[in-house]
């Protein structure tokens, strides 16, 4: 396979940017998703009250192609080639086929994903036909977690009283609702708070739980699926456990320009040397 260039973008392992299938620009997938809080008139007063930690509209991304009639290193030109590729598109893009893992690695070499469905069947424009073939159209995405994201998660270990910058996260455009978080004992309770710009939210978001956690024991809490997980035996119990501020347990929020996401993680009762938070999370994107 012959990549046309050193960015390319790949659906369930195909790559889309050979010299038989191609993106023709970046045009549909530099797209930010719309918010879709509104904020909340007052009768009686003028404008409106904002509404802190909006929520953002599922993701839209539409890819303008062409096929060819070659394989993707630019041989076995001809009409039977032209409509396997096709078949091939069709098949990869088919509406109702569920979830696509979409993979775009940047000029730098790192790379973002998301998870897409197809929502119509593509349309094919002639442009040219006879002994060389070549189409074009669009596909259209629509991605329902919202955001793009890192393909792996990074870890971070955190001591008890840090409140600062998780740099690993540094770059992170968009908020990060399934981070998991791992405490490690002895504790008999702790806090963790997400912050911005070296201060609360606007939305105060944080979690406690206010269970002992003993030597040996650790508490995993996975924001993404609302589940506590006990070892060493902890048996979690989850009328000790509070969030505020967030639909998940926690938001990871993304910082300002040129700033990181940041945490303040604080234990309390009888801390030892082997208490630690764990955080482990992808960075996320508003574009991919």
């Amino acid at each position: 396979m012959t990549a046309t260039t050193t960015e390319t973008l790949s659906v369930n392992g195909v790559v889309l940017n050979t010299l038989a299938k191609n993106i023709q620009s970046l045009t549909g997938r530099l797209r930010a998703p719309a918010l879709r809080t509104d904020n909340v008139t007052v009768p009686g007063r003028h404008g409106t009250i904002t509404t802190p930690n909006k929520k953002y509209e599922e993701g839209q991304i539409v890819l303008p192609m062409w096929v060819r009639g070659n394989d993707d290193d630019g041989n076995n030109v001809g009409r039977s080639q032209f409509y396997e590729n096709v078949d091939t598109l069709d098949n990869l893009f088919r509406p109702g086929a569920g979830l696509l893992t979409v993979v775009h690695t940047l000029p730098d070499a790192t790379q973002r994903r998301c998870f897409a469905e197809c929502t119509e069947a593509i349309n094919m424009t002639m442009v040219a036909g006879g002994a060389y073939p070549y189409a074009t159209f669009s596909v259209a995405l629509r991605v329902p977690s919202v955001f793009w994201e890192d393909v792996n998660a990074v870890s971070v270990d955190l001591l008890n009283g840090f409140n600062g910058d998780i740099t690993a996260l540094g770059g992170t455009t968009a908020p990060i609702e399934d981070a998991v978080f791992k405490v490690t004992g002895p504790c008999t309770s702790v806090t963790v708070e997400a912050r911005y710009n070296n201060g609360p939210a606007d939305d105060t978001m944080f979690f406690v739980y206010t269970g002992i956690i003993g030597t040996g024991q650790t508490l995993t809490i996975d924001c993404g699926t609302w589940k506590l997980t006990g070892t060493g035996g902890l048996v979690v119990d989850y009328t000790k456990m509070f969030n505020t501020g967030s639909s998940r347990f926690l938001t990871i929020l993304p910082g300002p320009v040129g700033g990181n996401p940041q945490l303040k993680v604080t234990f309390v009762g009888g801390v030892g040397g082997t208490t630690k938070l764990n955080v482990s999370a992808r960075r996320k994107f508003l574009v991919g």
